[in-house]
């Protein structure tokens, strides 16, 4: 299974474990839905790791950080994937109250991303 595969799954989980009201979980998938989708366009444009770091064999979350906004040449994609990792964060180690509209709101934005870099 590709990164593109993985994306569409984790974003098909996440809906799926919002409905059931798994704020916390659901919130952790978009985070690696839009990492996934990443990954796969930047693979796609022929990016490689160590285009970030020398000799790095596999996309960090740091190097897919770094080339970002490669993706669709936007630079509000850096901040947004920033914000996502926060969020998956705060919800897989309690480090903050997770809203239920604050993944919703986010919900859409990933969706419209993993759709428009993996189709």
């Amino acid at each position: 299974m590709g990164m593109k595969d993985l994306a569409h799954e984790n974003l098909e989980a996440a809906r799926i474990l919002l409905g059931r009201g798994l704020v916390h979980a659901a919130a952790s998938r978009l985070y690696f839905a839009f990492f996934q989708a990443s990954v796969h366009a930047l693979d796609r444009a022929g990016r490689r790791p160590d285009d970030v770091r020398e000799g790095l064999g596999y996309w960090s979350h740091r190097a897919v950080a770094a080339l970002v906004h490669l993706v669709r040449g936007r630079d509000d994609d850096t901040p947004r994937l920033r914000g996502l990792r926060d969020l998956r964060v705060r919800a897989d180690y309690d480090r903050g109250v997770v809203e239920r509209r604050e993944v919703e709101e986010l919900m859409h934005e990933v969706i419209r991303f993993v759709r428009g870099v993996t189709s």
